[in-house]
C-alpha cells in the first residue's frame, strides 16, 4: 500500500479523478474541496476533454495536479484515462461541478481501517439546486447487486460521488464500459457487487450539484433511460430474483362500443401508451385485448420501448378479457393501467419491487377500488384484483391467476376432508380461482368437494369447469338449510365450509389438520384469513355483550406477532373454518329453527365450545379473502345485529360474550420474561422449555416476552403451542405500563433480568407475583458465601449484595438449586419464599423425579396475592432509597476505572442509552472516549452521541492503537459482553470493567 503515517496512523493512498469539459465555472471549488480535505496522503487527476472556456486557466494554477487535455471519447473513456494514471489504493470519482464536505477523505480512510474486508465504501450525497440553493440527502444504503439492479427503486443506484472504492477490485470487474454516456457509473457497480457488498456509512462526503450545463440538467432523467434499460439487461440473467420474461404485462382493453360512443376514447388510449413509453421501466409487454377492427391502424402505435400485441375477442366482456389475459400474459406481474387517470411511476415501481420480494403475496394495493369502471354490468369480484378494471393503484402476480381450463378432482372412496363451498353472485373467475386452490393445495390428503349455489347459470358453469358435486338453493333461509342438509351427509372426517371468494394457500389444509391431530380437544379450526393485498382480514371474530362483532386483526401486518399464536377465540365466520364432523353431528349442526341468518356461525362456535371443544384459531393456516372491497363505517366491525334478532341470542350465550375486546379468557396468564426465546429442542429445558410446558398443563396462558427483536423461525413451536410472543420492539416500561395488567404472574428468566426489571413492574403493579429463576446463577453472580464468611468486602461485593437485597425486595418466590444462595436470599427478605429445585444436566434432564415447580403451591400465592397496600408503599420508598445506596457505591468504582484506564484508548461497548449515559459520566471526570462498540451490525459504521461505532472485534482484535485499548462496558447486558472480552484475551478490571450505575 501507498501509506504515510500521520501520528500514530497510517493513511492510505486516495486516487481522486476528475472528467471535464468546459466546467471553469465550477472546477475550481471542486479542486478547492479536496485540498481542503487535510489529508496528507491523495493525488488529483484531471482529465479535461478538449475544454475551451477557461478551465485550463484554472488547471495551470494548482500545481499538485496531474492533468491532460484532449480529445476523448466520453465520460467513462476520461475515466479509464484517469485509472491508468492512477497510483492509490482507494480510487473516487468526483465531476468538476461537485465537491466534496470536511473531512471526507479521513472518513473514508478510517472506515476502510475499521473494516480491513470491506472493498466499496458508500457515504451519503447531498443534492443542491443552483438556482434555488434547495437541496435534499440521498438515501444511499448497504447495497447488493439484487438491490442495485432495481434502478426504478428510489436510491437504488449508488449515488456516484459518495462511492470510494479499492483500486484492485478494478482487476476483477475491469474498466468502465466506454460506450455508455450516461449509465458507465450504474455499470460499473453492477459488475462489482456481484462480489462486493457496498458498505454503508451515514456520514454526507459530497454535494452533487444541479445546474443548466449538468447532464441531468434540474434533475431530469430521461435522456438516461434508454441506456438504464439496455444496462439492466445486460445483467438481468445474472438477478436470482429477476424473472426471465418481462416484468409486467401491462393489459389494456380497446372496447368497441366504446370507440363508437366517443373519438375521445381512441385519443385517451394512444395518449395512455405514449405516457408508458416515457417512463423508466421499460422491461414490460403491452397487451390490447380488443374486438374493434384493425386496433393496429386505430392506435398508431409505432416506436415505443417495449413491444404491443393485439389480442382480438369476438365480444369483449368480463370473461373474455379474463381468459384472454391469462392465456397470452408473459409478464411476472399483470398490471391494468387506467386511461383516464395520470400513471403512477413511484407507486408502480414499489408495486412491483414489493411483488418482487414477497414472492408470498399475490397483489399489490393501496386504494379503496370497488365500483369503478367494469366490463360488464354487475360487481365482479375480480374487479377487487384489479385484473377486471383498470385501476391506478392495482398490480398482481401472473402465477396468482389461472387459465380457466377444465380440472377433474380425483375421487377417493373415504376422504378424509369434505370441502362445503358457498357460491353465490356472479363471481365465475373467483370461484374458479377458489375451487382450483383446492386442487392445487389439496393433493397429500384425500378429499371430496359439494358445492352450493343458487339456481342458475352458476351451477351450469360449475359443472363445466369440474366434477364436484353441485346443490342448488333459492334464498338465504333456504340456503342454510340445504347446507345443514350437505354437512351431514358428507362422508369426510373433517368439514371445511368455506366461500367461493377464499382462496387456499399450500399451508391451509395441513396446519388444520396437524391443529386436530396435536389438540384432541378442538372442535372448530379457523385460519389467519388475509386480504387481497396481504394484510390481516381476520384472525377470528369478537362478539361484544353489546352485539357488536369484530374483525381481530383487521387492518393488521400478515407478520404481526399479536397474530401469530394459536389461541381461543369466540367464533370464525362461515367463509372459512373447519369442523370435525363428530362434533358436528354433536351439537346438530346449524341452527336453522330457532337463530337468526346472521347469527349461526357464532352460534355455532359457541355450542362446540359448550360442550368443552376448543375453537381454536391456528394463524399458520392461512387463506386469502378476494371478496370484493367493502369501506366499514368503523375498522373492524365485521356486522351490528337487529335488536330483535340479538336479544335472544344475547340471553342465549351472555356468558359467552365479551364486555371487552381484550377479556380472552377465565385461567390465569404467566409472562416469562427472558434473554433468547427457547427453541423446540432446546437443551437448557429448566430455564425455558419445562416451566413454560408445567405452566400449561396446570391451565395458564402463557406469552413471553423475549429481548429479541426480530422473529426467529426455529420458534415457530411457541406458537403452535398457543403461546403469544412479544418481542423487545418498544420500550420495557411502555411495555409495562400497557401490559402488566393481562398478567397474574411474571418469570424472571435470570439474575440480570431479575435486577433490570423487577422495580419496573413493582412501580407499576403491586399485585402481580414474581418469581425469579436463579437456578442459573453463576459463581461470579452467587455472592452467598462472602456474605456469609467474609467481613472486608471489596467495592465490587456491596453493589451485588445490594442489588440481591433490592431483588429481594421486589419478588415474591425464588427458585434455586442451591440451599445456601436461598438461605442468602431468605437473609436478605424474611418474607421472601425460596424453593429449592432438581438441579439439572447437560442434556437438559433433572437428576431426581421430584416436580420442578409446585404449580399447586403457587396458585395458593395467587389466591392472597400482595395488592398496592402501605406496605407496598414503603417498598416503594425502599426501593429509592437502595436505588440510591447502589448508585453511591457505584460511582465510586467509575472513579477507579478512570484511575485504571490512563492514557490508554477509551472504548464503551453499548451504542445504546447504557453507553451514552456512560459516556457522560466517564467525561464529568476527564476520560475522553474515543468511540462506541457494539456487535448490532444496524448500528455500526453510524454516530451515537457524536462518537462513531465500531464492530468491537474489529477494533478489539487488532487494534491500530500503540496500547491495548481499555473497554468500559456501557450495557445491562455486561456478563454477556465480559465473557466476549475474555475470549479476545481481555483481563478484568486490568484491561474492562463494568458501569455498574447502570
Amino acid at each position: 500500500m501507498n501509506t504515510v503515517t500521520q501520528g500514530a496512523n497510517s493513511l492510505p493512498r486516495i486516487s481522486v479523478i476528475t472528467p471535464t469539459l468546459n466546467q471553469g465555472r465550477y472546477i475550481e471549488h471542486t479542486i478547492q474541496s479536496v485540498i481542503a480535505q487535510d489529508y496528507p496522503n491523495f493525488e488529483h487527476i484531471v482529465i479535461d476533454g478538449g475544454s475551451t472556456d477557461g478551465t485550463l486557466d484554472v488547471l495551470r494554477r494548482y500545481p499538485h495536479l496531474k492533468w491532460i487535455s484532449e480529445k476523448d471519447n466520453g465520460q467513462a473513456d476520461a475515466l479509464n484515462k484517469g485509472i491508468a494514471r492512477a497510483s492509490g489504493d482507494i480510487i473516487a470519482w468526483i465531476n468538476s461541478d461537485d465537491y466534496y464536505c470536511h473531512n471526507a477523505f479521513h472518513t473514508i480512510a478510517k472506515t476502510f481501517e475499521m473494516n480491513p474486508l470491506t472493498n466499496i465504501v458508500l457515504g451519503q450525497t447531498l443534492y443542491l439546486f443552483e438556482n434555488t440553493m434547495s437541496g435534499y440527502i440521498s438515501r444511499n444504503r448497504g447495497l447488493t447487486f439484487e438491490e442495485i439492479i432495481r434502478y426504478w427503486d428510489d436510491f437504488a443506484i449508488p449515488s456516484q460521488p459518495s462511492v470510494f472504492f479499492k483500486a484492485g477490485i478494478l482487476d476483477e470487474t475491469g474498466l468502465f464500459d466506454a460506450s455508455l454516456h450516461y449509465t458507465m457509473d450504474f455499470d460499473m457497480w453492477l459488475r462489482m457487487s456481484l462480489k462486493h457488498r457496498f458498505y454503508f456509512i451515514p456520514d454526507v462526503l459530497v454535494v452533487y450539484r444541479f445546474h443548466d450545463e449538468s447532464k441531468s440538467g434540474f434533475a431530469n432523467w430521461s435522456n438516461f433511460f434508454p441506456e438504464y434499460h439496455a444496462t439492466y439487461m445486460r445483467h438481468k440473467n445474472l438477478s436470482n430474483i429477476l424473472p426471465d420474461g418481462p416484468l409486467v404485462t401491462l393489459a389494456l382493453p380497446f372496447i368497441r362500443k366504446e370507440l363508437e360512443k366517443s373519438q375521445w376514447y381512441l385519443q385517451k388510449m394512444k395518449h395512455t401508451f405514449y405516457n408508458l413509453a416515457s417512463q423508466k421501466v421499460r422491461d414490460v409487454e403491452a397487451i390490447v385485448i380488443t374486438d374493434t377492427d384493425e386496433p393496429e391502424r386505430l392506435l398508431e402505435l409505432t416506436e415505443l420501448p417495449f413491444p404491443v400485441r393485439f389480442i382480438r375477442v369476438p365480444t369483449l366482456d368480463t370473461d373474455s378479457f379474463y381468459r384472454a389475459l391469462t392465456e397470452n400474459a408473459r409478464g411476472f406481474a399483470i398490471h391494468c393501467p387506467s386511461i383516464e387517470a395520470a400513471f403512477d411511476i413511484d407507486w408502480f415501481a414499489t408495486a412491483l419491487t414489493y411483488l418482487l420480494k414477497n414472492r408470498d403475496t399475490d397483489i399489490h394495493t393501496t386504494t379503496p377500488h370497488h365500483g369503478a369502471f367494469s366490463l360488464s354490468s354487475g360487481n365482479n369480484a375480480l374487479t377487487t384484483m384489479g385484473i377486471v378494471t383498470p385501476d391506478t393503484h392495482v398490480m398482481i402476480r401472473r402465477d396468482a391467476l389461472k387459465v380457466p381450463n377444465p380440472f377433474e378432482y380425483p375421487h377417493y372412496n373415504t376422504p378424509l376432508i369434505t370441502f362445503i363451498v358457498s357460491a353465490y353472485g356472479d363471481v365465475t373467475q373467483l370461484l374458479y380461482l377458489s375451487l382450483f386452490s383446492i386442487y392445487e393445495h389439496c393433493v397429500n390428503h384425500p378429499y371430496e368437494v359439494r358445492i352450493l349455489t343458487e339456481k342458475g347459470h352458476s351451477a351450469d358453469y360449475i359443472r363445466s369447469i369440474c366434477n364436484a358435486t353441485v346443490f342448488e338453493a333459492e334464498g338465504d333461509d333456504n340456503r342454510f338449510r340445504v347446507l345443514n342438509d350437505i354437512a351431514n351427509s358428507a362422508t369426510g372426517k373433517y368439514l371445511f365450509f368455506m366461500s367461493s371468494t377464499i382462496v387456499l394457500t399450500p399451508s391451509s389444509v395441513s396446519e388444520v389438520l396437524r391443529t386436530f391431530a396435536e389438540h384432541s380437544h378442538a372442535g372448530i379450526v379457523g385460519t389467519k384469513t388475509l386480504s387481497a393485498a396481504g394484510v390481516i382480514d381476520n384472525a377470528a371474530c369478537v362478539m361484544l355483550v353489546g352485539g357488536l362483532s369484530l374483525k381481530y386483526g383487521q387492518g393488521k401486518p400478515r407478520q404481526d406477532p399479536d397474530y401469530k399464536y394459536l389461541r381461543d377465540v369466540d367464533f370464525f365466520t362461515l367463509d372459512f373454518l373447519a369442523i370435525s364432523r363428530q362434533v358436528w353431528s354433536e351439537v346438530n349442526g346449524l341452527d336453522t329453527l330457532s337463530c337468526p341468518v346472521s347469527l349461526l356461525d357464532a352460534d355455532l362456535c359457541f355450542k362446540v365450545n359448550r360442550l368443552g371443544y376448543g375453537v381454536l384459531c391456528q394463524p399458520e393456516a392461512e387463506v386469502f379473502d378476494y371478496r370484493p372491497y367493502e369501506s366499514p363505517q368503523n375498522e373492524g366491525i365485521l356486522r351490528k345485529y337487529d335488536y330483535r334478532d340479538f336479544i335472544r341470542f344475547k340471553e342465549k350465550w351472555r356468558g359467552q360474550l365479551k364486555d371487552s375486546l381484550f377479556a380472552n379468557s377465565n385461567n390465569p396468564w404467566v409472562l416469562f420474561l427472558c434473554h433468547r426465546l427457547p427453541l423446540a429442542q432446546s437443551s437448557q429445558l429448566y430455564t425455558s422449555h419445562l416451566p413454560i410446558q408445567l405452566f400449561k398443563k396446570a391451565g395458564f396462558n402463557v406469552a413471553i416476552h423475549t429481548e429479541e427483536v426480530d422473529v426467529v423461525q426455529g420458534h415457530n413451536w411457541l406458537n403452535r403451542e398457543g403461546i403469544k410472543v412479544f418481542y423487545n420492539n418498544v420500550d420495557f416500561y411502555e411495555f409495562t405500563r400497557d401490559t402488566a395488567l393481562q398478567f397474574n404472574v411474571v418469570w424472571l428468566e435470570d439474575r440480570s433480568i431479575a435486577l433490570y426489571r423487577s422495580t419496573i413492574i413493582r412501580r407499576l403493579s403491586g399485585s402481580l407475583v414474581l418469581i425469579y429463576d436463579a437456578t442459573a446463577m453463576t459463581s461470579n453472580e452467587d455472592k452467598s458465601g462472602v456474605f456469609f464468611r467474609e467481613t472486608n468486602l471489596s467495592n465490587l461485593d456491596k453493589i451485588q449484595i445490594a442489588r440481591d437485597r433490592l431483588i429481594a425486595k421486589m419478588v415474591n418466590i425464588v427458585y434455586t438449586c442451591s440451599n445456601d444462595y436461598g438461605c442468602y436470599m431468605l437473609s436478605l427478605n424474611q418474607q421472601l419464599r425460596v424453593r429449592l429445585t432438581p438441579a439439572v444436566d447437560q442434556g437438559g434432564e433433572c437428576r431426581d423425579a421430584s416436580p420442578v415447580i409446585d404449580i399447586h403451591d403457587l396458585l395458593k400465592v395467587l389466591s392472597y396475592r400482595r395488592t398496592i397496600s402501605e406496605e407496598t408503599a414503603y417498598g416503594f420508598a425502599e426501593i429509592l432509597k437502595l436505588e440510591n445506596a447502589i448508585k453511591e457505591l457505584a460511582s465510586s468504582g467509575i472513579k477507579d476505572i478512570v484511575d485504571r484506564c490512563g492514557q490508554r484508548p477509551l472504548y464503551i461497548w453499548g451504542a445504546g442509552i447504557g453507553g451514552i449515559q456512560t459516556r457522560r459520566i466517564l467525561s464529568s471526570m476527564g476520560a475522553s472516549t474515543i468511540a462506541f462498540l457494539d456487535k448490532s451490525p444496524q448500528k455500526q459504521l453510524t454516530t451515537v452521541d457524536g462518537l462513531p461505532v465500531y464492530d468491537p472485534v474489529a477494533v478489539l482484535k487488532t487494534p491500530a492503537h500503540q496500547q491495548r485499548p481499555y473497554v468500559v462496558i456501557g450495557s445491562i447486558y455486561s456478563s454477556a459482553i465480559s465473557a466476549n472480552l475474555i475470549e479476545l484475551g481481555y483481563e478484568s478490571e486490568k484491561d474492562f470493567a463494568v458501569n455498574l450505575l447502570l
